[in-house]
């Protein structure tokens, strides 16, 4: 990781996605640009040296898909008192058995997401009080609660987005740009569930050596 002004380097706008527009993730363009050595520090220095860094980014991670968990609950939930069923003779959406249990899988799911992601955080918290470094078994599971607590959002999400209706695929509704948000940001190399569930796998088992330098 480099540090360089501002000044020295270009920015190639590149960043045209379906998801996760906000964020200007363009190119930066730097041409025989010299950077001093007390400008660089290497990730793999700062990995041996800091244990909580790379758990610390993957909770870092969760944190906006549990904003997008929650404000999808409360989007669908506002309208259900207001908005039928369409084909069935509900004039509330909130009257429906079928959409209570769906709501109620999706708060759940989203409440597990939170659980998790406090467990990763206190896990993280507590080794920088300690001092002491994290072990493999104890950053691998961050990465193993974190990605549940992604897959969790996006579970949710999916499921208050078929509840709601097609009306929440509009471009002027919110809902729609949670669900794009929410389902591209689970794509982050440090976010995919799968991935993350390999990698606290393979440390449980006691699989050496570990499928990422980011533990």
């Amino acid at each position: 990781m480099a540090l360089v002004p501002a000044a020295d380097y270009g920015i190639e706008h590149t960043w045209a996605v379906a998801g996760m527009r906000g964020t200007g993730s363009d190119t930066v363009v730097a041409d025989e640009l010299f950077v001093p050595e007390h400008r660089v520090v290497r990730t793999a220095t700062l990995l041996e040296r800091v244990s909580v860094f790379a758990p610390y980014l993957t909770v870092v991670l969760a944190a906006p898909q549990l904003g997008l968990g929650r404000a999808a609950l409360r989007l669908v939930r506002d309208a259900a008192s207001a908005k039928g069923v369409t084909g069935t003779a509900y004039a509330r959406q909130a009257d429906s058995a079928v959409f209570q249990v769906r709501f109620a899988e999706a708060a759940l799911k989203i409440d597990t997401a939170h659980l998790y992601s406090a467990r990763a955080a206190d896990d993280v918290d507590a080794a920088l009080a300690s001092g002491e470094p994290m072990t493999e078994l104890a950053r691998a599971r961050v990465h193993g609660d974190i990605g549940l607590a992604v897959q969790s959002v996006v579970d949710a999400i999916g499921i208050l987005v078929a509840a709601h209706g097609t009306g929440g695929f509009a471009d002027a509704h919110p809902l729609q740009r949670i669900w794009r948000d929410a389902n591209f940001a689970l794509t982050h190399a440090m976010a995919q569930p799968a991935v993350n569930h390999e990698i606290y796998g393979k440390a449980l088992l006691g699989g050496r050596p570990n499928i990422t330098a980011m533990l």
